[in-house]
């Protein structure tokens, strides 16, 4: 019996401990999987086109970017969070990588490399990069992303 619940005891630990680790191994993989990681702008876009792709991820006042990381993606899938204005630019420029190197594959994998790389963005890159290299997007792909 004291074996039996031994056992139980380390299975409990060993998935809870799976469960926590889970987004951080997800998103860790999921970058390892890319080709490349997108370049920094090699020229940022001047103030007022880093405004103007600001105001069209519904951003007010001054250019803001929150780093995401793993746990903070999964809760705001759960609760179904707003998207914030910093997430949407590098959103964009994440789409923008993907689609331009045909990288993620299936639907779920492009999904999950599309969320990983979007997080990655926002904890690397500054905010002045993002809302260059999203306005730079945005005029590559000629319409309102």
């Amino acid at each position: 019996m004291r074996l039996l619940l031994r056992g139980l005891a380390v299975t409990v630990v060993l998935a809870l401990t799976l469960c926590l680790l889970a987004p951080w191994l997800a998103y860790e993989i999921a970058l390892a999987r890319l080709p490349a990681l997108p370049a920094r702008p090699q020229a940022l876009a001047t103030a007022q086109q880093q405004d103007e792709v600001w105001r069209k991820a519904g951003g007010e006042g001054p250019l803001v970017l929150e780093p995401l990381n793993p746990y903070g993606f999964v809760v705001a899938l759960v609760t179904r969070d707003r998207v914030r204005p910093g997430e949407e630019l590098a959103y964009w420029v994440a789409r923008d990588h993907l689609t331009a190197r045909r990288a993620g594959g299936s639907m779920l994998g492009w999904q999950v490399s599309n969320a990983a790389l979007t997080i990655w963005l926002t904890r690397h890159w500054s905010r002045e990069e993002l809302a260059s290299a999203a306005h730079a997007a945005v005029a590559r792909s000629g319409q309102r992303p």
